[in-house]
């Protein structure tokens, strides 16, 4: 199973979708975290977004790591795979949900395997931490793809 989700879509609501990136191709694992760094900077997110990123274990969380640090590495990031798995064709949306819930809520799912010190996994949602008014779905997709989605809250 490589796994579901669904997205409500409305012209009215709390979140908006401030930037969507066509997608971009990366040719080599050397080439992923400059063309990530790219595709970031197209959409434009605002310094301290969340981030929820394609992380999974592989060379693709370097390649995120290195890119959000050359744009400014103080986001808070979360990576969807630590808590709920990989679903492959379906990462991108949850990426989505997750950060469509984080923008409602200012909550994230718990990682259940994860340990609570990961330097790549640098959250503070909780009240007292900083309360980010948009959030980055990044995928980086082991078929050699890019793409991001900013979206915002009111």
């Amino acid at each position: 199973s490589e796994g579901a989700g669904a997205i409500v879509v409305a012209r009215q609501g709390k979140i908006r979708i401030k930037a969507t990136h066509a997608g971009a191709y990366y040719k080599t694992r050397q080439h992923l975290a400059g063309i990530a760094r790219q595709v970031l900077r197209e959409i434009d997110a605002s310094p301290g977004s969340l981030v929820v990123s394609s992380a999974n274990g592989t060379f693709i969380d370097a390649a995120e790591r290195a890119a959000l640090a050359r744009i400014g590495g103080n986001a808070p990031v979360y990576s969807v795979k630590s808590a709920l798995g990989e679903s492959v064709g379906a990462s991108g949306l949850w990426q989505t949900i997750i950060a469509a819930h984080a923008l409602l809520t200012q909550t994230i799912p718990p990682l259940l395997h994860g340990p609570a010190d990961a330097p790549f996994l640098a959250i503070n949602l909780s009240p007292a931490g900083p309360t980010p008014g948009e959030a980055v779905a990044l995928s980086c997709g082991l078929n050699q793809q890019v793409s991001a989605l900013c979206l915002s809250s009111e």
